[in-house]
């Protein structure tokens, strides 16, 4: 017998005789758990009546012609006079996700599309007993391109960024750190204001970063030893704050370093000896220490470029 609880349709799939008795073959599918059982039924037995009705199905978000970029969340709704069995997206006529359980739903990671592509996007609703239904077609642009200070910079692509002595006011938007490839970022001697995005300190490849000369505030030294790869850090003449981190000297490739003029304070690791020490101190003026608060005594490899403290607030 099937169990009185399950919510089941009926698939018909022959009928047999047997000794002039005859039988029905019979597929029954319990809808939610997605369980297929097989019956030999008696002829007159009513398991279910035929079901051709198909499935509505629409494409909540996004909508056509929309402009998307980063991860998508595709919507979809779908309803059945029994239930929905799956949900097959489809981007660019290409099968690429099958949802079973609502709500259906799909995350398109668009960052492998070619920027201003034009890409479709479909799906089909199948109910449990196979009768389906195709959506309208719509179409989406993807546009993975960063848009800073009126340009726009592909992601890919993207070396180098320089707008030094733009003028530019106001915070460093966030969306520079989706240029991952960036191996100089130079946003020198303009206004900019506010802290440094968390997204500049995950781009592993820079090797030049000049951000003097502006009004930018915050802690940055604790997070730029994570830029590894980093070997000029010009930061001067802004109202910038905190200690120099004991890991200074994981910036083993770092030959320029001029942080004077700022609001730093605190004691020296005798660490920060621990640099490329022979290219490091021998660069005239490439690194300066000056204008700061920080507290003596001060490791000797940076007595030369140490310059003049603030050290009223020192023990």
């Amino acid at each position: 017998m099937i169990p009185t609880n399950w919510k089941y349709v009926c698939l018909e799939r022959a009928i047999v005789s047997v000794n002039k008795y005859y039988f029905k073959v019979v597929e029954v599918k319990e809808i939610s758990k997605h369980i297929t059982l097989i019956f030999i039924l008696l002829q007159f037995w009513n398991c279910s009546d035929d079901d051709t009705i198909s499935p509505s199905v629409s494409i909540v978000s996004p909508i056509s012609d929309e402009i998307i970029s980063d991860t998508v969340r595709i919507i979809v709704e779908s309803s059945d006079n029994d239930a929905i069995d799956r949900i097959e997206f489809f981007i660019n006529d290409i099968l690429s996700f099958t949802d079973f359980e609502d709500p259906f739903e799909y995350y398109w990671n668009t960052l492998t599309e070619t920027d201003l592509s034009v890409n479709t996007l479909k799906v089909i609703s199948y109910d449990v007993t196979g009768n389906y239904t195709i959506s309208d077609t719509i179409n989406l642009i993807v546009d993975n391109r960063v848009h800073l200070w009126g340009k726009y910079y592909v992601i890919d692509t993207t070396t180098v960024l320089d707008v030094s002595g733009g003028e530019i006011t106001g915070f460093i938007p966030s969306e520079i750190g989706k240029l991952v490839n960036l191996r100089s970022l130079d946003l020198r001697s303009n206004q900019l204001t506010g802290e440094i995005p968390e997204g500049i300190f995950n781009l592993t490849s820079l090797e030049k970063l000049y951000l003097n000369d502006n009004y930018l505030i915050g802690n940055i030294l604790d997070e730029i030893v994570h830029l590894s790869s980093l070997k000029e850090l010009y930061v001067q003449q802004n109202q910038l704050s905190g200690s120099i981190p004991t890991n200074i000297s994981n910036l083993q490739n770092l030959i320029e370093f001029s942080i004077q003029e700022n609001q730093f304070s605190g004691t020296i690791s005798e660490s920060i000896c621990q640099l490329n020490g022979d290219v490091f101190f021998n660069i005239i003026g490439s690194t300066n220490f000056s204008g700061n608060s920080f507290c003596p005594p001060y490791p000797d490899c940076i007595l030369d470029f140490i310059g003049s403290q603030d050290t009223t607030n020192c023990d």
